[in-house]
């Protein structure tokens, strides 16, 4: 991930990573890169009240990384690694591992910042420019198609942001 496009990083405890039996270079990206702690769209990564609580929701063993715009946690699977969003008691794909959830969340701010630069209320008024968020259509269809599919995770943000 390039450290310039965030502030800070939320890095999880590598002990902990290892007890929720997490593939090991799953485990090296959450300790020695992690996840930006603020971010578009709206979303926090990190210890809350503690550091990834477990859940188990539709016999999928998960770990809470951080929440969402709407406080809907977002969740690792212990088993596949696999990150989703727990929305009322759906799990919407996000990502197929956190290095690409990662990336993602780079090239979506990365759009972003291009779309607030050109208007300041851009974002804060969820309607950032087509043009603006075409790169990052582009890059999720090439590296992860599975994210654009209905029901989705950034599908749905697209559709928050009014993208067409």
């Amino acid at each position: 991930m390039d450290a310039a496009i965030f502030d800070n990083y939320s890095k999880y405890p590598i002990t902990r990573l290892s007890e929720l039996g997490l593939h090991l270079s799953t485990i090296r990206f959450l300790s020695d890169i992690g996840l930006p702690e603020w971010c578009a769209p709206n979303m926090f990564f990190g210890e809350e009240d503690c550091w990834l609580p477990e859940l188990l929701i539709q016999n999928e063993k998960l770990a809470v990384l951080g929440s969402d715009r709407d406080d809907n946690h977002i969740c690792i699977s212990t088993t596949s690694n696999e990150v989703f969003r727990l929305n009322n008691s759906n799990l919407d794909f996000v990502a197929t591992n956190p290095a690409l959830f990662g990336k993602a969340l780079e090239e979506f701010q990365a759009c972003i910042n291009a779309a607030v630069e050109s208007n300041d209320n851009a974002f804060t008024d969820n309607n950032i420019p087509s043009v603006f968020l075409k790169p990052f259509i582009v890059w999720l269809t090439d590296n992860e198609p599975k994210a654009l599919i209905k029901g989705s995770f950034w599908q749905s943000t697209l559709n928050w942001l009014k993208y067409t």
